[in-house]
């Protein structure tokens, strides 16, 4: 952490990340972050000598769901992640949560936009999924294993949040710290307006939308049919 560079102030600090949360920093001009070495290139099903990060073996984002580890159906589709990524914006200095990670694809989409993510997973496999599954694009999103909205009062204070699992109490847990942006996806019609009184109640823009998508099946003769995916409800509040 360096402070005042250039003046009679200056000061240079060297702390844990612990440390840096809990401290009152004043007029810092520059943060270096030092990490772990990146894996090697091999690790986690990534070929020998490619770069890590975007756009790494597959190129664009929303990525099909065939390229990331996870239980039959337990993944967000990627039809609709590509306009979930598009609305959380994420950008590079961004902190985005993952709520309800699931096998990670949201925040991993995220991360290789060059945000930094937190995913929260309350299943352990999941944590275990996440982690292979962001080895795979070369990032490195935090994993907290808990489940939400328990465990959300020690996180860093995020820009944007994606809640994909978690209810009413999640979004009202989230929104109490304040993000630039909070959005919501849903199964149930129900809890969208339950998620919208939420999000008003915490002085958001809220707007929703629907999306849903089909992709062929074969059938009999070598012809094909439409078969629609789930629904999904999407809702989304902005901080003035």
């Amino acid at each position: 952490m360096c402070e005042h560079l250039g003046t009679e102030r200056e000061e240079i600090s060297m702390v844990s990340a612990e440390h840096a949360i809990e401290h009152e920093w004043s007029d810092v001009d520059v943060v270096i972050v030092i990490g772990p070495a990146p894996r090697p290139g091999a690790a986690a099903g990534r070929p020998a000598g490619e770069r890590p990060g975007f756009p790494g073996s597959v190129r664009g984002w929303a990525a099909p769901e065939d390229v990331y580890a996870h239980r039959a159906g337990a993944i967000t589709r990627a039809e609709a992640r590509a306009p979930v990524v598009a609305r959380l914006g994420p950008r590079l200095g961004d902190l985005v949560r993952d709520i309800g990670a699931g096998s990670g694809s949201v925040g991993i989409e995220c991360a290789r936009h060059g945000a930094a993510v937190v995913a929260v997973e309350q299943d352990a496999f999941g944590c275990d999924l996440i982690t292979e599954n962001a080895g795979r694009f070369g990032v490195e999103p935090q994993v907290v294993h808990g489940k939400a909205p328990d465990v959300l009062s020690r996180l860093p204070l995020p820009d944007v949040v994606f809640v994909g699992a978690g209810g009413p109490s999640t979004v009202a847990a989230c929104a109490a710290r304040r993000p630039e942006r909070i959005e919501a996806a849903m199964s149930e019609v129900d809890r969208v307006a339950e998620a919208r009184a939420v999000l008003a109640r915490s002085d958001c823009t809220v707007e929703d939308c629907l999306l849903r998508a089909s992709r062929p099946a074969p059938v009999a003769g070598g012809t094909q049919r439409w078969e629609p995916a789930h629904l999904v409800f999407v809702s989304w509040g902005d901080r003035a």
